[in-house]
């Protein structure tokens, strides 16, 4: 005996066809919701880290610059303050005509 499919059941396995892909459907964007979150945690932990390294790199480069400061204050007591400003204006001429890197006797 052939069985055929009556219309209700035709109805009925396409409305369970159209629930499985729905549910297939968001599924889907529930993993892609999870995976942009996942991704935006880990870029706020990175952009944290680097606030944090960028205040550490501010704190070093002021207390080096104070160490600069003190340094050059200690040169111009010794030698005088046209001494080493000639001496930096000459260093700084060098440098730019050198290319930056100084000038080097070969």
């Amino acid at each position: 005996m052939c069985t055929t499919e009556t219309a209700e059941e035709k109805e009925q396995r396409r409305k369970q066809q159209k629930k499985i892909a729905s549910k297939r459907s968001r599924m889907k964007i529930k993993m892609e919701r999870e995976k942009l979150i996942d991704s935006l945690e880990s870029l706020d932990d990175e952009k944290a880290a680097l606030r944090e390294e960028l205040h550490d790199r501010t704190i070093e480069c002021e207390k080096i610059e104070k160490e600069n400061n003190a340094l050059l204050a200690e040169l111009i007591e010794e030698y005088g303050e046209e001494t080493i400003m000639n001496l930096l204006n000459a260093q700084s001429t060098d440098s730019v005509a050198g290319g930056g890197q100084g000038s080097k006797n070969s």
